[in-house]
């Protein structure tokens, strides 16, 4: 019974210590604003680094490392400040790859404030993303993300001559916004990516997504299609529609959170290029 107690009052702390310091940042001034910014590259063994203001529903930086498989040991290093108990509970970083959540850094093994890592390593080239969140509403926190363990060749970006053929690279951009948009998605090998943001408003509203596209052939639908994340991970991937129609798939989700989903339409058919259509109600 004194174990329960315990674990109750420390956790009535600790959304106290949450609740004390957003009204500190309200009566200070200090506005929480959705941050949300372009896919970044991320270079290796090179510091990159900047300021999230936190805001209830979620703030993301986001970053991009090419990874060019055969089992390299890739370790990611993120520091941030302030370090305290508060901060750690709502800052960090998610890992994601062409098979959707790949993990999140969890605390440095030094057990130094601040400090958080992750490691990766697999057979299969492909691109991480990295996610540094902040869901603290109106909190500055300042970090700087590190790459170490792959080859040079991984990471450097080179400008194809003006008479050679560019070679087919990654495409990947960052959208905010809602109801619809649309393109085309030129695959590759390592997997190209549009990526969309929905601010999803909490309280079981069902949110539905569906994507169309062309060719609606069996060759494209098995290697492109939508994966759709949350703070807490991987929330699940288009299915196609149920009555059958062809060159549609569709999302359902809902929950009593609010939170920031994104959606990650993919393309991983080298050189082909797919149309599509994203629509989502709520």
């Amino acid at each position: 019974m004194i174990g329960k107690e315990s674990i109750m009052i420390r956790r009535h702390i600790r959304i106290a210590s949450v609740l004390l310091l957003a009204l500190i940042l309200a009566l200070t001034g200090v506005s929480g604003v959705l941050a949300s910014e372009a896919v970044k590259p991320l270079p290796s063994d090179t510091e990159v680094g900047g300021v999230i203001v936190g805001n209830a529903a979620g703030s993301f930086h986001y970053y991009e490392i090419a990874y060019p498989g055969g089992s390299a040991a890739l370790d990611v290093s993120l520091w941030y400040t302030p370090a305290d108990p508060v901060t750690s509970s709502a800052f960090g970083l998610n890992v994601y790859g062409s098979n959707g959540f790949e993990g999140q850094a969890t605390p440095d093994a030094s057990g130094v404030p601040g400090l958080l890592g992750f490691s990766y390593s697999a057979d299969d080239a492909t691109t991480l993303l990295f996610q540094i969140y902040n869901y603290l509403d109106g909190a500055a926190v300042s970090y700087g993300i590190t790459t170490t363990g792959l080859p040079e060749m991984a990471t450097t970006t080179t400008e194809p001559a003006a008479t050679a053929p560019a070679p087919a690279a990654v495409e990947t951009t960052l959208v905010a916004g809602s109801g619809q948009h649309g393109g085309t998605l030129i695959g590759n090998p390592a997997g190209a990516f549009v990526m969309y943001e929905i601010a999803y408003p909490g309280d079981e509203v069902k949110l539905t997504v569906e994507l169309r596209y062309s060719p609606a052939d069996t060759v494209t639908s098995s290697a492109f299609g939508l994966n759709v994340y949350s703070y807490g991970g991987f929330s699940g991937r288009g299915e196609p529609k149920a009555d059958g129609e062809p060159g549609v798939f569709e999302f359902s989700y809902s929950s009593a959170d609010a939170t920031t989903l994104v959606v990650q339409v993919y393309n991983y058919l080298d050189g082909w290029p797919v149309s599509f259509t994203l629509n989502w109600t709520q």
